[in-house]
């Protein structure tokens, strides 16, 4: 059996814990980053100005990777939730929420 103390053993363990940090690094990579800030900013009040007047509330978010917004109405005891994974598929999401909130 081999002794944990050779240099080959401790040179594998240190290789293989830097290989999660590339491991979440590629993952990083691979997702683009989207974030509320580039949204039309009266597009998002109106919503939270809709959907509030109900006496709903609404809760603006992301995905855990940052490719994704997240959109939770919440309305009594239900959480809906809608995503978005463009800035463009966000703001037309926006608009269709805003129009049912006002119905």
């Amino acid at each position: 059996m081999p002794n944990n103390n050779e240099p080959g053993i401790a040179k594998a363990r240190s290789s293989s814990a830097g290989a999660g940090k590339w491991e979440r690094y590629q993952h990083q990579q691979s997702h683009s980053h989207l974030e509320w800030g580039v949204l039309d900013a009266k597009l998002i009040g109106e919503l939270v100005q809709e959907v509030t007047r109900s006496g709903d509330a609404v809760l603006l978010g992301t995905s855990r990777d940052g490719g994704t917004l997240v959109i939770t109405i919440c309305s009594g005891d239900q959480r809906i939730k809608f995503y978005a994974s463009s800035a463009e598929q966000a703001e037309s999401r926006l608009q269709e929420l805003i129009a049912q909130a006002k119905t």
